[in-house]
């Protein structure tokens, strides 16, 4: 069974020359990268986003899973903070609470 937790996520402003707009579906699927791997760790894992609402700041609560019931649930702790990217690309931050 994979572990599901609730997330703030924040999306990189677009009109700071960035090029990435906010999904407008309820489902997403990223690269996710926790702010407490290590460069020796296995790198990153596809999420699963199931968007819930929009904050008034502008953030989004969502669902955050891993694709792979092999991933690294270890880092679905509250308080750890990530990176979404698309490629290359990062086009957002979180916190899970």
């Amino acid at each position: 069974m994979t572990k599901t937790v609730l997330a703030t996520i924040k999306f990189i402003d677009p009109l700071r020359g960035q090029k990435f707009i906010v999904p407008s579906n309820a489902k997403y699927g990223p690269i996710i990268r926790f702010s407490d791997q290590k460069l020796s760790d296995e790198g990153s894992w596809s999420a699963i986003l199931v968007f819930k609402k929009r904050n008034p700041d502008g953030s989004i609560l969502a669902e955050l899973s891993y694709l792979s019931e092999l991933a690294p649930v270890e880092h679905l702790v509250s308080g750890n903070t990530f990176e979404l990217f698309e490629g290359p690309h990062k086009v957002a931050q979180g916190v899970i609470l």
